[in-house]
């Protein structure tokens, strides 16, 4: 995700109007970013990974707004609440095995879940909100204290994973 929205970002800037919409999830309120270990190369752990990728993802958000800020391109995230996905399908073990058909009985469809990532994409009224994380359709939160020096670390780190010397937005 990071690479290709620093990829698109040229096109988007070109855009009369472009928005970013990335998907978290308040999953991230269990995670910490662990600078040590941030793929998991360790000791793997889904639940702690998807929540490390979720707040990843609302620092990276933020961090892009607040760098193209005035550019006419606007950058959120939204949590469509839970949704009945196979996501832990291709782990081993008897816990998703019993979990998953429950999950995609009782959560709703993908579909159904999209509706906030449309809203926040094309409703004309957040045209210029910008930073926001979105958990439903007429509702912005504010997900965490935004801490300057984990978003600063975060993407010097994503940098380098990517070997990326020069920096696309300064």
């Amino acid at each position: 995700m990071f690479r290709m929205t620093l990829g698109l970002l040229p096109g988007l800037r070109a855009s009369p109007a472009a928005r970013i919409v990335n998907i978290s999830s308040d999953t991230y309120r269990i995670a910490t970013l662990d600078f040590e270990d941030l793929q998991f190369e360790g000791d793997y752990n889904m639940v702690k990974a998807y929540g490390q990728s979720k707040l990843a993802i609302l620092y990276f958000t933020f961090e892009v707004a607040r760098r193209i800020e005035g550019s006419g391109v606007t950058v959120n995230a939204v949590d469509p609440g839970p949704v009945a996905s196979n996501i832990g399908a291709n782990n081993p073990g008897l816990a998703y095995q019993l979990i998953g058909p429950v999950i995609r009985r009782l959560f709703p469809s993908a579909e159904r879940a999209a509706r906030t990532a449309l809203w926040v994409a094309t409703d004309p009224a957040l045209g210029r909100e910008t930073g926001g994380y979105y958990r439903s359709r007429s509702r912005r939160e504010k997900p965490l204290e935004f801490d300057p020096q984990i978003s600063a670390r975060l993407w010097r780190t994503s940098l380098d994973l990517l070997q990326l010397a020069v920096d696309p937005l300064g």
